[in-house]
């Protein structure tokens, strides 16, 4: 198909062949053959992977801009939420590291800030680290939440906040120090990226797999305002309209965290019969909800952010 035209995107080959339209896994190797036959027949000039040869009035305006603007370092905040406990540790991670850059790509070294916040919202850790280039940190903010305090579900876990701020000295990379957090348990890791504090504008929701005789659920949300909100939780069967299985009201305090164990009675667990459960909840302002599956015991957790 390449050698047939040559002129041919990497989007375009996608569309046109239909590979990697299905599960997706295998675009990147996609990707790498489609890369590595265009430099082997068209003498080493490949066009950019995904960009059209023809170019907007717009793109060419912010091409021209980028080409004579200076790099700025903008500080950059993210927030994510903390789930820990005796049988759970969460640690974040900054990793500044080429990788598939082929060492080309570090960011300048980066000072990162972290403020650990319990589920009132109390700063009970500060801490700054500097990541050099081709380098990372990996800190365990799990432990500055005692457990058992307030926010726990069943007294087994404690959940808080942490607020990572990177602050470079120079401009770099886009995308190259993004957070991680990870959850550590007997039987698993986990981990997903954290996000900036965004506003919600409209109820939002969750459909996930109900098991509960084999998981547990836990719906995490987090306030970054600087005064307590009222969110509504509902639990109901996906796509059905009108008044949920169950409903919950949580009063989550400035800058603090809450965690909803999502339960249902046998009557209204047994209108689910697709196995499958909705989490609708709607959180007025500035906040974050996170959803974690575990074992009954703890020991394997899976997490997804909305």
């Amino acid at each position: 198909m390449i050698a047939a035209d040559p002129s041919l995107d990497f989007e375009g080959f996608l569309t046109k062949s239909g590979a990697g339209n299905k599960c997706t896994a295998c675009r990147l190797d996609l990707e790498q053959v489609f890369v590595t036959t265009l430099k082997s027949d068209g003498g080493g000039k490949a066009p950019m992977i995904g960009v059209p040869d023809r170019v907007s009035l717009k793109r060419k305006l912010y091409r021209a801009i980028d080409g004579v603007s200076p790099s700025v370092a903008v500080d950059v905040g993210h927030v994510a939420p903390i789930f820990a406990g005796p049988t759970v540790e969460e640690w974040v991670w900054v990793a500044n590291q080429s990788l598939l850059f082929l060492g080309e790509e570090s960011a300048q070294a980066t000072d990162v800030d972290l403020v650990v916040r319990d589920a009132e919202g109390t700063v009970v850790h500060r801490r700054t680290e500097r990541v050099l280039p081709d380098s990372f940190m990996r800190v365990n903010v799990g432990r500055y939440l005692a457990d058992g305090g307030p926010g726990d579900s069943d007294g087994t876990i404690s959940v808080g906040t942490v607020e990572i701020t990177r602050k470079s000295p120079a401009g770099g990379y886009r995308g190259t120090t993004r957070p991680q957090i990870e959850l550590v348990t007997a039987n698993s890791h986990c981990a997903v990226h954290t996000q900036g504090a965004v506003a919600r504008g409209r109820p939002w929701s969750f459909i996930a797999a109900w098991h509960p005789d084999d998981d547990r659920l836990f719906f995490v949300l987090t306030n970054r305002q600087s005064h307590s909100v009222e969110a509504e939780v509902g639990i109901a069967v996906p796509g059905r309209a009108g008044q949920p299985l169950a409903t919950h009201t949580i009063q989550i305090p400035a800058r603090g965290a809450r965690v909803l164990e999502i339960q249902l009675d046998p009557a209204s667990a047994g209108q689910l019969t697709n196995g499958l459960v909705e989490i609708r909840y709607n959180m007025p302002g500035i906040g974050h909800a996170d959803l974690i599956c575990a074992s009954h015991d703890l020991t394997r957790l899976s997490i997804d952010h909305e």
